[in-house]
């Protein structure tokens, strides 16, 4: 029965979160996006569907963040290339 009942509250809380989030996103004074996440988190709980979602989202965010990280490094190492290799300019 316990677990039941916070079940449900978390689904309640969840779909609140999530419709506070959307309304945000329309009212400048609110952060929807914060809402929204929390709603999601909330739902992931015991909702296998958004769970399964979350989990590609978590991916697909990690896959871009060690692109980005191996971006900036290879521009880093050129940069120190291309200091390595100028000549001094001499008036």
């Amino acid at each position: 029965m316990k677990q039941l009942l916070l079940k449900i509250s978390r689904i309640t809380a969840g779909v609140i979160c999530i419709i506070i989030g959307v309304i945000g996103g329309f009212i400048p004074i609110l952060q929807g996006w914060v809402f929204i996440l929390l709603g999601l988190g909330l739902l992931s709980k015991d909702i296998p569907y958004v769970a399964k979602k979350r989990d590609q989202l978590k991916e697909w965010l990690e896959e871009k963040k060690r692109k980005k990280q191996e971006r900036e490094s290879a521009t880093h190492k050129t940069d120190e290339k291309s200091t390595k290799t100028s000549r001094p300019i001499i008036d």
